[in-house]
């Protein structure tokens, strides 16, 4: 009997690996990013902020890791990338 192919121990896995990644490299993309949205919702669009500056920073990787496991859970369920979109898709859809 094979083993399976999505396990959360695999999963777990693969987002550990790629958060690592992202911390190690410290790539532009990973830090400007937030920044960029956030200073121009604030000064562009005006969009006040309400809360604590290091809070929203605390929280942005860990949204970013489990946006990062939504994906590949999707990309390991699926048999090919049109079914993964659609997924995601359907996924993120709001109810109402």
């Amino acid at each position: 009997m094979s083993p399976p192919l999505f396990t959360l121990h695999r999963l777990r896995a693969i987002v550990l690996k790629e958060f690592i990644r992202m911390k190690r490299d410290r790539s532009p993309s990973a830090t400007s990013q937030p920044t960029l949205i956030l200073v121009a919702a604030r000064f562009i669009f005006g969009v006040p902020m309400v809360g604590g500056m290091p809070v929203l920073s605390a929280a942005v990787p860990l949204f970013i890791a489990a946006n990062l496991a939504v994906g590949i859970t999707f990309s390991m369920l699926a048999n090919n990338q049109v079914q993964a979109v659609q997924t995601a898709f359907f996924f993120f859809l709001p109810l109402r």
